[in-house]
């Protein structure tokens, strides 16, 4: 018994292309149409997980090297009273919720902390 069936997925996101899912079966014409859009919403979910890995790592290597990043973090958690887990999830969510760039995200909390009295966070525009 070989492979009689196949569907074949690209997995791309945004800015880079992950691979692909691929669906095997021993019956022949046991991969069909229908099988394509429960497939394609597997493909989906695989890319939103990929892209959500790739923010979190870009985070993690950002957070090693940047002093940007960590003043930022404690802005977060002097203003919220939050933990370091607290204000790199915030970060990294608004990063991903408002289609920033991190970098993007970290400069604007820095700059609204310099020249808000309040310190209120209006994250993003």
């Amino acid at each position: 018994m070989g492979i009689e069936s196949q569907l074949a997925l690209r997995l791309y996101g945004e800015k880079t292309a992950f691979g692909a899912v691929n669906l095997y079966s021993t019956q022949p014409e046991s991969i069909g149409e229908r099988a394509l859009g429960p497939a394609s919403v597997l493909a989906a979910d695989a890319v939103a997980a990929m892209e959500h890995v790739s923010n979190v790592d870009e985070f993690a290597h950002t957070l090693a090297t940047s002093r940007s990043v960590r003043l930022a973090m404690r802005i977060l958690m002097a203003r919220h009273g939050w933990d370091e887990n607290a204000a790199t999830e915030f970060l990294v969510q608004v990063s991903e919720t408002g289609n920033l760039k991190l970098r993007t995200v970290i400069e604007r909390v820095i700059n609204e902390s310099a020249t808000t009295d309040t310190g209120a966070a209006r994250l993003p525009d």
